[in-house]
């Protein structure tokens, strides 16, 4: 575990470090017991292997696609053009949707990581997010209305509870 700058009102998982960064005005500002509510949760990040190792997976196969795409072009090959488009959607596929539908699910384990460890350290979970959320000056749809890759407050709870993340995100429009 590393303890970060003041002025980081948030904790993050990093897989490929085997570490877990959480920003020392987070920890002053989180009761014990949702702090370990948190870090829990970042272990359930550590502990995942189906989707953290997805993630990376995708993004290797993005690179590579994109390569191909590079060599398609390049060659003298009939119908490039159409080559060469269906590479692209596939860069894209690999780079940016398919990471964000892995985030999501990953959410997902690292919550139910929280959950196996206890429902009281859950809803110390519940109250350390919306604690997080305000720090952060972010509404309770911020997800939502930004397409992020985590799941907002009520996502998460139907997420733990049904098992599931829904194929498809209710999306809010952001109000200009």
């Amino acid at each position: 575990i590393v303890v970060a700058r003041r002025g980081l009102y948030n904790a993050v998982a990093q897989p490929g470090f085997r570490r877990i960064t959480v920003g020392l005005s987070l920890v002053e500002f989180l009761a014990i017991e949702q702090l370990r509510a948190v870090l829990t949760h970042e272990l359930g990040h550590l502990e995942d292997r189906v989707y953290q190792p997805r993630i990376h997976r995708f993004q290797q196969l993005g690179a590579f696609s994109f390569l191909l795409y590079a060599i398609v072009t390049d060659s003298r090959i009939d119908y490039a053009i159409f080559y060469s488009g269906f590479f692209i959607l596939l860069t894209l596929y690999f780079l940016l949707i398919a990471p964000k539908k892995a985030r999501l699910n990953g959410e997902k384990v690292a919550d139910s990581y929280v959950m196996k460890n206890g429902l009281d350290l859950y809803e110390h979970l519940k109250v350390a997010l919306s604690i997080i959320y305000f720090l952060n000056g972010l509404d309770k749809d911020h997800c939502k209305k930004h397409d992020a890759g985590h799941l907002d407050l009520d996502e998460r709870q139907e997420a733990v509870a049904t098992g599931k993340i829904k194929k498809r995100r209710n999306f809010l429009r952001r109000e200009e």
